[in-house]
């Protein structure tokens, strides 16, 4: 039951996260599928065509993530899980962790960015006038600088996929 709600929920959270982002813009949501894999359709839900170059690179970098073994909403799920609750807590806990501009709410702030940015020819100015004005220029994920030296070897392979991507 517990595995079967979790399944359920899994597949859920990208129709969830595309048709809340279609519907700020004032689009229609975009019905999942069935014929497309994960990532595919979460693109296509989006309104993005899934090009397989594109889909390769949204698969590998969500096992990246998969693959963060402690971070704050992991370790704030299995807390709540511990305590023996239904599947749905660990999520809302988890969730709630990921507001922080620590973790996940960075990516809000990136979204923002991105809204400011306008089009993607707009990007590169906007970049370098930041870091020209020594503002942060919040991303995904961990700091570049920090990680790519230390410790963080999930930086150097996103970084190797994303860098064509971004100068598409």
């Amino acid at each position: 039951l517990i595995l079967n709600a979790g399944v359920h929920l899994g597949a859920k959270i990208p129709a969830i996260i595309a048709g809340g982002y279609r519907t700020q813009k004032w689009k229609t949501p975009i019905p999942a599928d069935s014929s497309l894999g994960y990532a595919a359709n979460f693109l296509n839900m989006l309104g993005i065509t899934p090009e397989e170059g594109l889909v390769n690179a949204l698969n590998i970098v969500l096992i990246l993530y998969l693959d963060h073994t402690i971070n704050c909403s992991t370790f704030t799920s299995l807390v709540v899980e511990s305590s023996m609750t239904d599947p749905y807590g660990p999520l809302i806990a988890a969730g709630t962790s990921l507001k922080g501009v620590r973790h996940g709410g960075a990516n809000e702030i990136a979204t923002d960015m991105f809204d400011a940015i306008g089009k993607p020819e707009n990007a590169r100015e906007y970049i370098f006038n930041r870091l020209k004005k020594k503002e942060i220029v919040f991303g995904f994920g961990h700091r570049l600088g920090h990680y790519k030296h230390n410790v963080e070897s999930r930086v150097r392979i996103a970084e190797k996929i994303g860098r064509p991507l971004a100068e598409k």
